[in-house]
């Protein structure tokens, strides 16, 4: 809804007054899709936080403040057992149309409060898309095929977790439910299309890289396929890397070739030198170098920016000895030789 000028404020002013009424103004503000006010105020009037206003929001997609409020466990704990809550999770997950949605608002909420039978029955519709045809299979046909696959064998992972009942069969689905996500990739010919798929951004603020990589899903990202290879390639080199010609305002590998051993190399080209004749092998161990990557790029850059600070400080250094010699000597007053004669000098005493 479009607010007039001055409207927000005067909207802001009667939710400050912290009104004492049975008037739901979370639900009133929801309504009209004020998301952000709704969040901004949800502590002031926290006791609307019931399971009849987690039902509006799922049924009519208030995502923004959903979010908010999972993730700040606003909701009580005690409503993800209702009954009615779980039959409306399930039903949309059966009915298929919001399916990424409720995958995502499922990552924020803990399942591990829910009876057995509510579990079985997650599973058993988890189940039901892995036996769908391809063409017709729900998963696909969602927002994000990849992230909706990602999303749901994580908890298939969580389910086998807080209950070693299904432990077995929650394996087996999500093995089954990796291969699909596998066929899916391999159909994607667009490399951005699929690196827009593969960094979108769930509900917690997660890549889908980074839920591949920390549950060790290597079939969604498998080694084979050109596209995710590349992608690896251009986090473990850097987009930029390609741009760096070696010269003076290159820095990439400036601390390695400072501290190498000098050693002959086998290969002559300039790439094997500067890395050590290191390649990654990348359909291997993809948790490994995204956790090593995180770490390290932070390091990696402060010894960058002290060598550039070095190389500064160096070339000032320079630059300060030359004015001070030119400024010492005057070429007016001086031959042609004797002013050749004196800049030679500088050069064998600053080098």
């Amino acid at each position: 809804m479009m607010l007039r000028a001055g409207q927000e404020e005067n909207i802001d002013k009667v939710l400050e007054w912290k009104i004492d009424s049975n008037d739901n103004v979370l639900h009133a503000l929801l309504t009209h899709n004020m998301d952000k006010r709704a969040s901004e105020y949800m502590g002031i009037y926290s006791h609307f936080l019931d399971e009849d206003l987690f039902l509006y929001c799922i049924d009519h997609g208030n995502n923004i403040f959903l979010q908010d409020a999972l993730l700040l466990s606003a909701f009580d704990k005690m409503i993800f057992r209702e009954e009615q809550v779980i039959g409306e999770i399930l039903n949309i997950l059966r009915e298929g149309h919001r399916t990424n949605f409720i995958m995502n608002v499922l990552t924020l909420v803990d399942i591990s409060v829910w009876k057995n039978k509510h579990l079985n029955e997650l599973v058993q519709v988890i189940n039901g898309y892995v036996d769908q045809q391809c063409y017709l299979n729900t998963l696909m046909l969602s927002q994000n095929p990849l992230q909706t696959i990602a999303l749901a064998a994580e908890l298939l992972s969580k389910v086998a977790e807080s209950r070693r009942k299904f432990e077995n069969e929650c394996i087996k689905i999500r093995d089954k439910l990796l291969r699909l996500g596998k066929i899916f990739s391999s159909k994607i010919f667009d490399h951005k299309y699929y690196e827009k798929l593969i960094m979108d951004i769930d509900l917690k603020g997660r890549t889908v890289l980074k839920v591949i990589t920390t549950n060790q899903f290597e079939p969604l990202m498998d080694g084979m396929d050109p596209k995710a290879e590349n992608m690896m390639l251009n986090i473990w080199h850097g987009k930029e890397a390609s741009q760096c010609d070696g010269n003076v305002y290159c820095y990439s590998s400036f601390v390695h070739i400072l501290d190498v051993r000098v050693k002959k190399a086998k290969k002559a080209d300039f790439w094997h030198t500067v890395t050590n004749s290191f390649e990654p092998k990348f359909y291997v161990d993809y948790p490994y170098q995204y956790v090593y990557r995180s770490k390290a790029i932070s390091f990696y850059f402060v010894k960058e920016f002290i060598c550039a600070l070095a190389m500064l400080a160096l070339f000032q250094f320079i630059n300060y000895q030359y004015l001070i010699k030119f400024s010492k000597y005057t070429i007016q007053e001086a031959t042609v030789d004797d002013f050749l004669k004196k800049l030679s000098t500088a050069d064998a005493a600053i080098f």
